[in-house]
């Protein structure tokens, strides 16, 4: 956006750099007037995901593995659990 801004290149050259179309380029630029260059960086960074299971939960499933052989990670817990489902 610096080459745009000194005017060497275009907005429509940039965003074709950058794999963008024109319009959202304009967006970028705009988003880097306003909060700077941290506006490309995404407003959820760091932030625990919506779809992350309760901790409660995940304290429960890896306590179940342990039982089964010490040290069983969540990946390969489903093959080993067999029925053990209803109890979780």
């Amino acid at each position: 956006m610096e080459l745009v801004k000194g005017g060497k290149i275009t907005l429509r050259e940039a965003g074709e750099k950058i794999g963008v179309s024109y319009r959202q380029a304009k967006r970028i630029r705009q988003a880097i007037r306003d909060r700077g260059i941290k506006a490309l960086v995404h407003g959820n960074r760091g932030q625990p995901s919506n779809h992350r299971i309760k901790e409660a939960l995940r304290e429960k499933v890896l306590g179940l593995s342990r039982e089964f052989t010490g040290t069983l990670t969540i990946p390969i817990l489903p093959r080993n659990c067999g029925n053990a489902k209803g109890s979780i």
